[in-house]
């Protein structure tokens, strides 16, 4: 349902900032006003609520009636991935950053990322992030990038084992007509879409640049989709899996190397296998997350000197480490009592 007053200009924007919406009224108007106060002011906000029940569709509605280059669309549950969808469906601009409703920008990033996405011709760029908590702590901060650009197959080789290209939607901005030629589209999942959008993003990809710049803030807070954390986070990650290597492996790229796939499967299984030794209260539902690892053959994979090699050595250890549960689960203990845990 689109808002009344929310009829726009015949101008195309230049970028299109397009916000899932889903029962985040305590933070919703930090998102928007963080945008609205751009520098660069030809842009537009296409809200999708996604079956809010608190007051956040009120909220939008609110902004939308107060700005026309506010719209907002309603649809039932769906998830995240199938509301950025239809926003970009539905989104004009040229460029299109995706910003999650719980998180805030900077005023300078429109006015900085447009013009240098039109002077590269790229695809997509890379900027940098900072995970901020409740009380206003950083408690992370993506690393600096050690390139400039990428082309071709190196696209895809950076975003399979999460480096420099981050699983993470919401620190880049996009071409518009890049998305829609190649219908690149989020799958209907409710956790771990972004793992595959990543990936299909890459795969299509020519060229993608890098910016050395922390333009997204985002909130780490206990009842976001991202820190949810049980058996189901599991089984959705193999059934993402399983979706990645019949699009990766079996149609689009035969020649990808085995080992580089399953590095992203190791990679991927031992970080939920640790957050889940530190987020799942129960054990025998902690032990059952290992014992569906298990299916993908992920201890195998971790014994594989050839799949090791395409991660660094942090990350080696930890897929080690993943393989004794108990063990895990102890050191989170441990660890949580020191107040270290992963952010």
């Amino acid at each position: 349902m689109l808002s009344t007053t929310a009829a726009m200009t015949n101008a195309v924007p230049a970028i299109s900032f397009v916000l899932p919406v889903f029962n985040v009224q305590a933070y919703l108007r930090k998102c928007l006003d963080s945008i609205l106060n751009q520098t660069r002011t030809d842009f537009e906000i296409v809200i999708v609520d996604d079956g809010s029940t608190d007051g956040s569709l009120s909220i939008c509605r609110d902004y939308a009636n107060r700005d026309a280059r506010v719209s907002v669309h309603s649809q039932e549950n769906q998830g995240q991935g199938v509301a950025r969808n239809r926003g970009v469906d539905i989104a004009r601009g040229r460029y299109v950053c995706y910003v999650d409703p719980d998180d805030w920008l900077e005023s300078r990033m429109a006015e900085e990322l447009v013009p240098t996405m039109e002077s590269s011709g790229a695809d997509f760029a890379n900027f940098r992030i900072d995970f901020i908590t409740e009380s206003g702590k950083v408690a992370h901060k993506l690393p600096r990038f050690a390139h400039s650009q990428l082309k071709g197959e190196e696209i895809l080789k950076h975003a399979m084992i999460d480096e420099e290209v981050y699983t993470s939607p919401c620190n880049k901005i996009y071409s518009r007509d890049f998305l829609i030629r190649n219908n690149i589209k989020f799958p209907d999942f409710r956790a771990h879409e972004d793992i595959y959008y990543s990936r299909i993003l890459s795969l299509h990809a020519h060229s993608c640049i890098f910016i050395d710049k922390i333009y997204y803030h985002a909130l780490i807070r206990a009842g976001s989709t991202s820190r949810r954390m049980d058996l189901s986070t599991i089984l959705l990650a193999i059934k993402v899996i399983e979706l990645e290597r019949s699009v990766l492996i079996d149609h689009h790229l035969p020649s990808l190397a085995k080992n580089l796939f399953d590095a992203h499967v190791v990679k991927l299984m031992s970080y939920l296998l640790i957050l889940a030794a530190y987020r799942i209260p129960d054990w025998d539902e902690y032990i059952r997350c290992s014992e569906f690892a298990a299916t993908v053959n992920y201890g195998e994979m971790c014994r594989n000197p050839a799949t090791l090699s395409y991660l660094r050595l942090r990350n080696r250890w930890i897929a080690k480490m993943a393989l004794h549960p108990f063990l895990v689960r102890v050191l989170a203990k441990v660890l949580t009592i020191f107040g270290i845990r992963p952010y």
